[in-house]
């Protein structure tokens, strides 16, 4: 019987039971499922809360296993985990790198800021707005930048230590649809507005392309988020964010397959880039943003 998905549990939770009931999901239950037997043990004395957490918690910590088992077939050497520190600790590259692991919600159903989210089944609209998106993201970063300012303070996590955010966007609908150009995660960081084209009226100059700044976003009842976190000097405890467009159940395994990273040029431990394979690295320079790799299936 699977330690994962034991038929017999009573989960109220509607993501677990969809990956433990649906048949088209038998390929991510087999993979969840070896990736508990090889490197389930890694995640410490945490163990049975895990599997707890597994069955209430499902996206959050599908994501965690999730990146066990791809960082660990990419060679990093992985140490167990510790309850009071980072979700994973690993060597990538000769450096040791701390890893906070979260998946961004759509927000409380009350919240005037919630992501919506469309009802199952055959549904017609427009998408939603990106902004109400980067406030999502913006929320979880906050809260992980204040946990790694902790370990830092408490010398859990080296002066010299790689800290990693990894954010899973799949516990959103249709959040990768906002990742066409560039994702929405960087955006999230770094002041990058919608792409316009620019036109003058009544002149032979021909139409171009531009991409403003936006320094923030705006809440339903008027307050500003910013969006310019990895230009601060009070994000340098953050060397970069990893990050996934799709729920587990939708990734294909592999690192270079399904993670994108973007570096933070204020960091004081960065992570050299082609560290790892990945689907796409993003960095600054020259004060502009570039890339490796690609990040959207539409792109």
């Amino acid at each position: 019987m699977s330690a994962l998905f034991d038929g017999n549990d009573d989960s109220t939770c509607d993501a677990y039971r969809a990956c433990r009931d649906h048949g088209t999901k038998s390929d991510a239950r087999a993979f969840l499922d070896q990736a508990w037997d090889r490197v389930g043990h890694l995640v410490g004395d945490r163990r049975q809360h895990f599997l707890t957490e597994f069955r209430s918690n499902f996206h959050a910590k599908s994501w965690e296993l999730y990146l066990l088992a791809v960082l660990s077939d990419a060679g990093c050497g992985i140490e167990p985990g510790k309850p009071e520190g980072p979700d994973i600790c690993a060597s990538i590259g000769g450096k040791r790198v701390w890893i906070e692991a979260v998946v961004p919600t759509p927000g409380a159903p009350e919240s005037p800021d919630r992501v919506f989210q469309r009802p199952p089944g055959r549904w017609g609209g427009a998408l939603y707005p990106e902004a109400a998106l980067l406030i999502r993201y913006r929320s979880v970063l906050e809260d992980k930048v204040k946990k790694i300012d902790g370990y830092r303070t408490n010398g859990l996590v080296a002066p010299t230590d790689v800290v990693l955010i990894a954010v899973n966007q799949g516990a959103i609908l249709d959040s990768d649809l906002h990742d066409i150009e560039v994702p929405a995660i960087v955006k999230a960081v770094f002041p990058i507005g919608d792409t316009v084209m620019v036109v003058t009226p009544y002149s032979e100059e021909p139409p171009r392309v531009e991409i403003p700044p936006r320094f923030s976003v705006k809440k339903k009842k008027g307050a500003e988020v910013s969006t310019t976190l990895f230009l601060e000097p009070r994000s340098a405890a953050v060397s970069g964010v990893l990050f996934s467009p799709q729920v587990v159940w939708n990734l294909q395994n592999a690192a270079a397959k399904d993670l994108g990273l973007v570096h933070n040029p204020r960091a004081a431990a960065p992570l050299p880039r082609r560290s790892l394979p990945l689907k796409c690295e993003l960095w600054v320079e020259d004060e502009q943003l570039r890339r490796e790799g690609k990040w959207s299936s539409f792109a």
